[in-house]
């Protein structure tokens, strides 16, 4: 679903946590089957010095997960740039370690979402059992490690 963000591209001359990726849109496009141009910008208040609360980036950072399962059933390519970069930054430049010891239940919470028939009534099962296993995944863990998600998903 999602082949063409494998050539997800980076502009060049940003500070490190500002950048922005730009990708066409997918050959079978989500949402309506309408073709999009999409730019994703990622500056944020992360970046600035101080510490949000766990539900924005938990809510924002498993949208790369979500929509990576649906095109490989697993966190890869520029999806997983997305996600590795965020997790970087985020530890780097804010330095809230402690945000992997609470971020489980804001994940947890945004899973449920993504995995329901409710919401996401043509989501392939496959997918939805990859979302719960992610969920039961990260409760099990003391402290949520970036690294590990496809573990989390079964993969």
């Amino acid at each position: 679903m999602l082949d063409s963000l494998n050539g997800l591209r980076e502009s060049p001359n940003q500070a490190n946590c500002h950048r922005s990726y730009s990708a066409v849109s997918p050959k079978q496009p989500p949402l309506g089957g309408q073709s999009l141009n999409w730019r994703i910008h990622k500056a944020s208040p992360m970046c600035a010095g101080s510490a949000p609360s766990p539900h924005a980036p938990a809510s924002m950072i498993l949208n790369y997960v979500f929509f990576s399962l649906q095109g490989s059933e697993r966190l890869e390519g520029a999806f997983k740039t997305l996600f590795r970069r965020f997790w970087d930054c985020y530890l780097e430049k804010i330095g809230d370690r402690e945000m992997l010891q609470v971020v489980a239940p804001f994940f947890d919470f945004r899973t449920l979402v993504m995995a329901s028939p409710v919401w996401y009534p043509s989501l392939p099962d496959g997918v939805r059992s990859q979302l719960l296993a992610f969920l039961f995944g990260v409760l099990d863990e003391e402290v949520f490690d970036p690294a590990q998600v496809n573990r989390y998903c079964g993969t």
